[in-house]
């Protein structure tokens, strides 16, 4: 880059900076948003999709007990954020093995390997501060969670179960 004079160089790195910001204002509000986690699908969810979301968690515990819960949001919230974007770099970087020409499974195969550990750290970023919030519940609060939790898990199941019936499968 070094024939590209100054200006045009600098006129990149705004761009790519308004990029980076444009992203994450689009992702940033899907994250905090009940359709974001029940929308999920794909290879990429790895169970995400089986814990309940604070507004969720709020809705199960009431009123009296939803501080709670936003307090422990609050507190886990710069964690679980710091992993998106090494979360989404790693999708990207999927992608573009995927296109690359010449193929390299190698490098696909690699990529995958990175998505997998970004995915497991927001896993267990969301998880922390779940396993913060169920600490601090009765255990009648914990137990109405749990039940929220397999009811779901069982809707998913009867909605995997229909889709396989229809494509014919069993």
């Amino acid at each position: 880059m070094s024939g590209v004079p100054a200006s045009v160089r600098w006129l990149l790195l705004l761009s790519l900076a308004l990029n980076v910001a444009l992203g994450a204002a689009l992702v940033l509000p899907m994250v905090a948003s009940e359709h974001y986690r029940g929308h999920r699908s794909g290879s990429h969810s790895h169970g995400r999709d089986h814990m309940p979301n604070p507004r969720h968690l709020r809705r199960l515990l009431g009123e009296e007990r939803a501080s709670l819960v936003d307090a422990e949001v609050d507190r886990h919230r710069e964690r679980i954020r710091a992993t998106f974007p090494p979360l989404h770099a790693a999708r990207a970087t999927v992608h573009a093995a995927m296109h690359a020409e010449p193929f390299d499974r190698a490098a696909l195969d690699h990529a995958f390997a990175e998505l997998r550990a970004r995915d497991a750290a927001t896993a267990e970023a969301v998880q922390a501060m779940l396993a913060d919030v169920i600490a601090q519940l009765t255990p009648e609060e914990r137990a109405r969670i749990a039940t929220s939790m397999e009811m779901r898990e069982r809707e998913r199941q009867e909605r995997r179960e229909k889709r396989r019936e229809a494509r014919g499968e069993k």
